[in-house]
């Protein structure tokens, strides 16, 4: 079976997108959800996972290999 692979650099951002969403969706889903201020500036992906999870309050596992070198665009604003 053949299987393609996405782009490295787009696999990463959508990996990065994917798992602030969950994480935000994880967090909205408590039973008080309350507004939570993020900033999280552009730059390098590990770097701003890293913040997300912080300013979250969660954990976020990511292969490193996938995310090095790869940049990302800031993430600002409150969420619930």
């Amino acid at each position: 079976m053949f299987l393609l692979m996405p782009h490295p650099t787009r696999f990463a951002r959508w990996l990065f997108a994917t798992v602030l969403i969950l994480t935000l969706n994880v967090r909205s889903s408590s039973a008080n959800p309350s507004p939570q201020r993020f900033d999280i500036p552009a730059g390098d992906a590990a770097t701003a996972l890293r913040l997300a999870a912080q300013q979250a309050g969660r954990e976020i596992m990511f292969p490193a290999a996938i995310v090095q070198g790869v940049r990302v665009a800031a993430v600002r604003g409150e969420f619930t």
